[in-house]
């Protein structure tokens, strides 16, 4: 029974300053694989949600999202984005997310419309190294499917251009939620890598040939924060960010609850 106690303490006094470490050394890693990517600061939905690690439990996240994206070469479209996640916990430190979203974006070019049908799927286990009564810190994995389906149509031709652009988007990131009375705060750190591919053809009079090529790999790191509601479980986000001479504006809202399987 000494023995038993006795590594039931050394537990006590080694689990959550090892659990420490292994947040502040994936941050650190996170941080040294950023030299060749673009920084951007946020106040946007956290990577991960507010997770529930309560095994038999689920918690689902509904989110509507308005877009505006514009680049410096004078065109800019708006859209409207719908997404879903659920995320299961089959134990009090693990939780898997899966997230789907869709939408659509129409817009204005130099002598020709746009539209843009994107589909996005991601997959986001979630470990939680280090939790108290206010605070949880979380670790994740991520990895990414992601495709827009583009229609552009010529103002002045009956030539119209359709491309598939698909991504592979891996990456990971560390994230705390912080109760503070009716509200949690949760700030984040989230690193992606996106490489993938092209596909063009054209339709109409005197229309060229289609097109397919690779999409060069470029990595990118957020760090924001969002605040939930707890009363309502109502988040409100924005997000104004600047990628390879590309402007996004976005500002969304979210809704979470949560249901025993």
């Amino acid at each position: 029974m000494c023995a038993d106690m006795y590594n039931a303490d050394m537990y006590k006094r080694w689990w959550k300053p090892a659990n420490l470490f292994l947040v502040f050394f994936f941050f650190s890693t996170l941080a040294g694989a950023t030299a060749d990517t673009e920084f951007q600061f946020t106040i946007a939905p956290p990577p991960v949600g507010y997770p529930v690690f309560d095994q038999g439990q689920t918690t689902h996240s509904l989110r509507g999202t308005y877009i505006n994206i514009s680049t410096d070469e004078d065109w800019s479209f708006d859209g409207l984005l719908g997404s879903y996640s659920k995320q299961e916990s089959p134990s009090s430190d693990l939780s898997f997310q899966q997230t789907f979203t869709g939408g659509i974006l129409r817009g204005d070019l130099p002598g020709a419309d746009l539209t843009g049908l994107p589909l996005l799927y991601d997959f986001t286990p979630i470990l939680r190294p280090y939790h108290q009564d206010n605070l949880d810190l979380l670790v994740f994995g991520v990895l990414g499917g992601h495709a827009t389906f583009f229609v552009l149509d010529m103002d002045d031709s009956d030539m119209t251009m359709q491309m598939l652009n698909y991504l592979l988007v891996p990456g990971g990131g560390v994230q705390a939620n912080i109760l503070l009375s009716d509200f949690i705060l949760s700030p984040f750190g989230v690193y992606r890598y996106s490489f993938g591919g092209y596909i063009t053809e054209y339709s109409g009079d005197d229309s060229p040939d289609g097109d397919s090529g690779s999409i060069d790999g470029y990595g990118s790191v957020i760090f924001g924060f969002d605040l939930l509601y707890r009363p309502l479980n109502l988040s409100l986000s924005s997000i104004v960010q600047h990628e390879k001479d590309v402007t996004v504006f976005t500002i969304s809202l979210g809704y979470s609850f949560t249901r025993s399987r």
